[in-house]
């Protein structure tokens, strides 16, 4: 069967990451009226498997995983070339890919090449220095030579926030792509669900500075409990108690009062929006994905200078004494799939 829609992404865990975790539910849905839905990611390690099913989607892990640990520049020039001969075997009908780097310059290069129809979706906040993104790969010679590649009509420019949109056009003024938002969706609970926990906080892998904060924060508040969820593990401390990786997050970060967000920088935070959905309130580092948050659930969404962890300490004694947080109107993930069908339909 050819491929309906065919994913290039850098790195593809599916289970894990927002980005991912929305694309794993598109493509998932395609097979589900009878398409073909394949994914195409670098090799990360030497022992992964090349191609595995993940709810019957094809992914095809290419590369080398020994350049990639040891010669990382030669790890994305061999990634690009394979992954761009392997979608030109594929033969899709639409290429979608995430963030602007090696990955979207492959889906671009082979669209091109195809033409085909190539889909952009940026993807969350960029470092400590830039806000975001698009403005992080503007900064740079090599990220304005390959959005060179997406500078053509039948690249449509995605993003789950629209703060990201407005950085991608003023950081590439001369671009006319069509653009669009789509936020990330969420699992609505289905019942009513007691709300025994105080304060959960998601750790992401290679988040050490973030979890020394937490740390912190946690010490200025002794008599309160913070719940540790993910694989990234959780600091030492006697109020601190880790969850681990949980398959189905939802009804763990709705069990408590308040989630914590101390990321530096984000796109559209998809815990958070999950924990609005389950009325939990938030309490969050002030970034442009958060302030975009905050400006749509002004109630439930508390924001605190980045970094001081005195006031983050402030604000959760504040939720937590503050009545309890109806569940608030957020896209559920079956209407951002249907926002997809629609442009893959287009």
């Amino acid at each position: 069967m050819k491929t309906t829609v065919l994913l290039i992404a850098g790195s593809f865990y599916p289970r894990e990451g927002g980005a991912e975790r929305q694309m794993r539910s598109l493509l998932a849905s395609v097979r589900s009226e009878n398409g073909s839905a394949a994914v195409i990611t670098q090799v990360l390690t030497p022992d992964i498997a090349r191609r595995e099913r993940v709810d019957n989607i094809n992914i095809h892990r290419v590369g080398s995983g020994w350049a990639f640990r040891h010669a990382p520049r030669a790890a994305q020039i061999i990634f690009m070339g394979c992954a761009v001969v392997r979608a030109i075997r594929l033969n899709p009908r639409i290429l979608v890919s995430l963030q602007m780097g090696t990955a979207s310059a492959s889906a671009a290069i082979a669209a091109r090449l195809l033409r085909r129809e190539h889909i952009l979706r940026l993807t969350g906040g960029g470092t400590d220095r830039f806000c975001s993104e698009p403005v992080a790969r503007a900064a740079t010679p090599l990220g304005r030579t390959w959005s060179r590649l997406f500078a053509r009509r039948s690249t449509t420019i995605v993003a789950p926030a629209h703060h990201l949109i407005r950085d991608f056009t003023n950081s590439f003024p001369t671009f006319d792509n069509p653009t669009k938002v789509i936020t990330n969706g969420v699992v609505r609970p289905a019942e009513d669900i007691l709300k025994s926990g105080e304060v959960i906080w998601y750790s992401r892998s290679g988040t050490e500075r973030s979890q020394s904060t937490l740390a912190a924060i946690a010490s200025l508040l002794p008599h309160v409990s913070f719940s540790v969820l993910g694989r990234g593990g959780a600091p030492e401390g006697p109020n601190l108690f880790a969850l681990g990786w949980q398959d189905k997050p939802e009804p763990v970060i709705g069990r408590h009062r308040v989630l914590l967000n101390t990321s530096p920088s984000e796109g559209m935070p998809n815990t958070v929006l999950q924990a609005l959905a389950w009325g939990v309130r938030i309490v969050g580092y002030d970034n442009a994905g958060m302030r975009e948050v905050a400006s749509r659930y002004p109630d439930a969404v508390r924001l605190v200078p980045q970094g001081d962890t005195e006031a983050a300490a402030k604000a959760i004694e504040t939720c937590l004494s503050s009545p309890p947080l109806a569940r608030q109107e957020v896209i559920s993930i079956d209407e951002v799939g249907e926002m997809w069908r629609e442009i893959l339909k287009s």
